[in-house]
């Protein structure tokens, strides 16, 4: 499907689209300005994420080994052999199949935990994280 031509967009889902990712912290809103792209986050708030993360993922985790059936078990396998296979270079192209894997993968558990709420969290951390 071709992108659609400037002006055959109606301006809701696009202001819908920028508000989610205000709300993930990925843009910031400057009154009478528009949005800017959000700065990284400062290393102290990044090991803030990293902990909350850890703490989560970790509950995620057990939940999820009690729950987990064997197709969620075999998807696990498969993104960890997509990781582990992955080229390790230093271009985005050589991360992006690591990364997709990863993101796969993680989000997997937190939806095999069966908290829709903790699984949402991750997602908006995951954002930040990578």
């Amino acid at each position: 499907m071709p992108w659609p031509v400037p002006g055959q967009v109606s301006q809701t889902p696009i202001r819908e689209a920028l508000a989610r990712a205000e709300a993930s912290g990925l843009v910031v809103r400057q009154p009478l300005r528009g949005y800017q792209v959000a700065p990284l986050l400062p290393p102290e708030e990044f090991e803030q994420l990293v902990e909350m993360r850890l703490l989560i993922e970790l509950y995620c985790a057990a939940k999820a080994c009690n729950r987990a059936d064997d197709r969620v078990l075999d998807f696990l396998e498969r993104q960890h052999a997509v990781m582990r296979d992955s080229p390790k270079g230093s271009t985005s192209r050589d991360y992006r199949d690591y990364l997709r894997a990863d993101i796969a993968f993680h989000e997997t558990i937190a939806a095999a935990g069966g908290n829709r709420f903790l699984q949402a969290a991750l997602v908006v951390m995951s954002t930040h994280a990578h």
